[in-house]
């Protein structure tokens, strides 16, 4: 095999792995979030892991948009968080991966409330 030929098959190897892996995370449901109040998720941060416990899931009127019906969640993150909005690679307790869109939406001296929004 050429050096051309080979370096296309690893990139494509690459690709189809990393595909393949995004199949098997964890699709965000709000029962999924309800068995998971007031437990901790591993969250991936820019200076490390952190712990964020799910403290609350409300559900919302359905529309013609989702298949599912719309919710939020509330987690708690530690004060020294880094208090930023965007994606979140976690780790939920059963150990399934799953990325999410997380919004600050409040601060204490304790933590820092975050907000999921599904809708």
């Amino acid at each position: 095999m050429q050096a051309g030929a080979r370096g296309f098959a690893m990139m494509k190897y690459r690709h189809l792995t990393s595909a393949s892996r995004l199949w098997k995370m964890t699709q965000p449901t709000a029962d999924l979030f309800e068995s998971l109040v007031d437990q901790s998720i591993v969250v991936t941060t820019a200076t490390g892991l952190e712990s964020w416990r799910v403290t609350h899931v409300q559900r919302h009127a359905a529309h013609a948009l989702r298949n599912d019906q719309p919710f939020t969640v509330t987690l708690l993150a530690p004060a020294e968080n880094d208090r930023q909005q965007g994606m979140r690679a976690c780790t939920l307790p059963g150990g399934q991966a799953i990325d999410l869109f997380a919004v600050p939406i409040a601060a204490t001296k304790d933590s820092v409330s975050y907000e999921l929004v599904f809708n």
